[in-house]
């Protein structure tokens, strides 16, 4: 399920401090983009 991936791959990012708070995330056109998905 991709959008498993995903969320995992965010949390990743927030876990490594690449995402700090207050920090945009991507948007939902971009990850799908990013991703290969519709």
């Amino acid at each position: 399920m991709k959008y498993v991936v995903i969320a995992e791959e965010l949390r990743g990012r927030i876990t490594r401090g690449e995402l700090p708070p207050g920090a945009r995330v991507p948007s939902t056109r971009r990850l799908a983009t990013d991703h290969g998905v519709a």
